[in-house]
């Protein structure tokens, strides 16, 4: 699952794409799920992976920090890759929700969390040995266990967050200002939480990895953008 920033600017991207006004709503139903994984129990139970899911809060709920009613989430947490998203089980359980940016911003997490965890379980790497922990990486033949699979993952998330808030044109004022609304919208906890992984570093350039090319991640980002707008628009 890809970081704070590059939610964030795949929002902004999908926005400048479709036309669709970029509002508060929309930002704040893009990057609150993360901040909710402890409160559902588990990332399974809040990204709806392997039959877990929640009830998730109302926007006009967020800044009270209340409890989510969650299944299935008791699930402990592995180096190894999560069950895949199930969309039908996110809209089943939260037909509460009002059907507007909020929700849909929502959706647009759940969906490129989706798209990236295809890449990674399908294209980037063997994951067919994991109960062993054992990941192949594709395009080497390295084998890895579960906790070096991880770290080097996760090593790329800095670099991958900037490349896709440069493609957006995402200004340093423009994250300050999310980050304001944050604070402003949800509890304090969870403000802190997503504001930590929602970084602008410019400097930052990207430079092919053992697993990830420039090739592999415009293929991502197009691949998440047509999935995503034939889901909204349905």
């Amino acid at each position: 699952m890809p970081g704070q920033s590059y939610h964030y600017g795949f929002s902004r991207l999908l926005a400048e794409k479709t036309g669709r006004k970029f509002t508060k709503k929309l930002a704040i139903g893009t990057l609150v799920i993360d901040s909710l994984n402890s409160a559902a129990g588990s990332r399974r139970a809040s990204h709806f992976c392997g039959g877990a899911g929640c009830v998730l809060p109302r926007l006009s709920e967020l800044r009270q920090g209340i409890k989510i009613q969650s299944f299935d989430s008791r699930f402990k947490e592995s180096y190894l890759v999560d069950p895949m998203i199930n969309m039908r089980l996110f809209e089943a359980v939260n037909i509460h929700l009002a059907e507007d940016e909020y929700k849909d911003g929502i959706r647009i997490h759940l969906l490129a969390d989706r798209e990236y965890d295809r890449l990674v379980q399908n294209t980037l790497f063997d994951v067919s040995n994991q109960k062993n922990n054992q990941i192949r990486v594709r395009n080497t033949g390295r084998i890895i266990d579960g906790q070096q699979f991880r770290k080097e993952l996760y090593a790329s998330y800095p670099m991958l967050d900037q490349y896709i808030l440069k493609k957006a044109g995402v200004t340093e004022d423009e994250i300050n200002e999310v980050k304001e609304l944050l604070f402003a919208t949800l509890n304090d906890d969870a403000a802190s939480f997503i504001s930590k992984y929602l970084n602008f570093n410019p400097d930052l350039e990207w430079h092919d990895t053992e697993f990830f090319n420039e090739s592999v991640i415009n293929q991502l980002i197009d691949q998440t953008l047509e999935t995503v707008i034939k889901y909204i628009e349905k």
